[in-house]
């Protein structure tokens, strides 16, 4: 199985890749990660929605690593099921945590790869020398997404 899907997968970097060598001579380090436990749909999180989850994991990302949020120069946030009411799911993490107001929060959404390509783009703001500490990854709620 693991071939099958290995040999589904283009080991080439795609070109926006290739494009991200930093500039700056800096080199992005993942510090650490946070995740909230996966659980069966329609079960013990059913009425959290991707804030709230979201919420859980930056703050015990922030917690764990005990990073000063003032710090932070960006969130990204990954999501494929977008909230109407609040479609920038980064902002609103930010607004809720009561993180300082000038931090920046993108979301992008990417079907299966809106995580990784919020981590990319972090990668990419510190090795090009925009951002030294980057908050990215990914949040979904699909318990009650409309699909």
């Amino acid at each position: 199985r693991i071939q099958r899907i290995a040999g589904h997968l283009d080991a080439r970097p795609p070109a926006a890749a290739r494009q991200c060598e930093g500039k700056a001579g800096n080199l992005a380090v993942i510090v650490d990660g946070a995740r909230t436990p996966f659980v069966k749909s329609f079960g013990g999180l059913m009425r959290c929605d991707a804030i709230e989850l979201g919420c859980a994991a930056v703050k015990g990302l922030i917690a764990k690593t005990k990073v000063d949020p003032k710090q932070i120069d960006q969130i990204i946030m990954g999501n494929v099921v977008v909230n109407s009411n609040a479609p920038n799911l980064a902002r609103e993490i930010i607004i809720d945590l009561q993180l300082p107001a000038k931090i920046p929060g993108s979301t992008v959404s990417m079907a299966c790869l809106s995580g990784l390509e919020a981590i990319y783009q972090g990668v990419c703001q510190i090795e090009h020398g925009d951002a030294e500490v980057v908050v990215a990854g990914g949040s979904d709620f699909l318990s009650s997404g409309q699909m």
